[in-house]
């Protein structure tokens, strides 16, 4: 599965349907898209037919997302401020990430995630993990799109926290904590 496609329809996956043969050559039916929460984590993996002629299994992806929810004061759930997707590129050897932020962003500014920030007002943010340019923008929301090397997916998956960053169009900086319980667990099972 490759960034853009992601980025087009951005984790609305197409289902597609596949058929194994039994030891007793009994056609069973299998799950062509499942989905699994972990924590704050959400796996969702599908299978492709495998190519007519091949005896090949159905090639299955996987990939993991989480949302980071707008809070208003009496306590009740906003808007989306921040979805984020990641997933293995085609080759194995890194992962696409997709970020979603509202509109009224400004799209010279990328969006970057941050490990292990020390909690405060003032703190100065530490060198990012990663950042990823917007890509466009379409009615209520805009896209980036970055990579993460396997070294970068394993210190993302062992930090005590994430940070990501992103700035307003008149400049307002918003930095939101992301959730850590399930990350692991999601990685684990993605990667399966």
């Amino acid at each position: 599965m490759t960034a853009p496609r992601i980025a087009t329809a951005l984790f609305a996956f197409a289902l597609t349907a596949f058929s194994a043969t039994s030891a007793f050559a009994q056609d069973t039916a299998q799950p062509s898209r499942t989905t699994a929460t972990y924590g704050g984590w959400t796996v969702d993996c599908y299978a492709s037919n495998p190519v007519e002629g091949q005896d090949a299994a159905p090639n299955k992806r996987c990939e993991m997302l989480t949302k980071v929810m707008m809070q208003v004061e009496n306590g009740t759930g906003g808007g989306l401020l921040l979805q984020i997707g990641i997933g293995p590129n085609e080759d194995d050897s890194d992962y696409w990430v997709v970020m979603q932020t509202p509109l009224n962003v400004l799209l010279r500014e990328e969006v970057r995630l941050f490990l292990d920030v020390p909690e405060g007002e003032g703190v100065s943010l530490p060198e990012p993990l990663m950042s990823t340019s917007y890509l466009y923008c379409e009615p209520g929301r805009c896209l980036t799109r970055g990579v993460l090397t396997a070294e970068q997916m394993t210190r993302l998956t062992e930090a005590e926290s994430i940070t990501a960053r992103f700035v307003g169009r008149q400049g307002r900086e918003f930095i939101l904590p992301l959730v850590m319980d399930g990350l692991a667990d999601a990685t684990k099972a993605m990667d399966n």
